[in-house]
């Protein structure tokens, strides 16, 4: 080989390597970035569920009271409080800094209810296949109770004639296994 043809190997070589590095550094930082993501979005899906779960929690009951000195009635206010949704979030009501956000909450709704119908579809799919499983093993074990049971001797009688006659016509290999009655 020629000195100029082991140096454009070794250059090709070279600028390959130099590549290479390139591109996984390149590829680390798209994996850190999505690794970053990943932890944020977790970090905002434990923190939505955690208001909602205290939008969603029951309010706590305030003990009875009459009008106060402004003529306002607190029960009623208290069960008109208490008449709204509960599962409305507080962003939806109007106020507070932890509020959640509505297009949040509607999601986390639709997942839930998508959720419970795979759980619904899941468990009919398990349950008609443990009632196949149960009919089939019924099935195989009167199968196995038949088989062993003694076949009647009129029955055992005629086979063995039968049998005979077919040896007598040169048929060897024809044999009848079993039979239950005859009429």
């Amino acid at each position: 080989m020629s000195s100029w043809s082991v140096r454009i190997a070794m250059l090709v070589l070279l600028v390959s390597t130099v590549g290479l590095v390139l591109e996984t550094k390149r590829m680390a930082a798209k994996v850190g970035e999505a690794e970053r993501l990943v932890v944020v979005s977790e970090a905002r899906a434990s923190d939505a569920e955690r208001r909602l779960l205290a939008a969603m929690s029951p309010p706590t009951a305030a003990p009875p009271q009459s009008k106060d000195a402004g003529g306002i009635d607190s029960q009623a206010v208290g069960l008109q409080s208490m008449q709204e949704p509960a599962g409305l979030p507080k962003a939806a009501q109007g106020a507070g800094s932890n509020a959640i956000d509505l297009n949040e909450f509607t999601r986390l709704q639709v997942d839930l209810h998508s959720a419970r119908q795979q759980l619904a579809a899941v468990t009919e799919l398990l349950e008609r296949k443990n009632a196949e499983i149960r009919r089939k093993a019924e099935a195989e074990a009167e199968e196995a109770r038949n088989s062993l049971k003694p076949m009647p001797a009129g029955v055992r009688l005629c086979l063995d004639s039968l049998h005979q006659c077919l040896r007598g016509e040169g048929y060897t290999n024809q044999r009848f296994l079993r039979a239950s009655s005859i009429d």
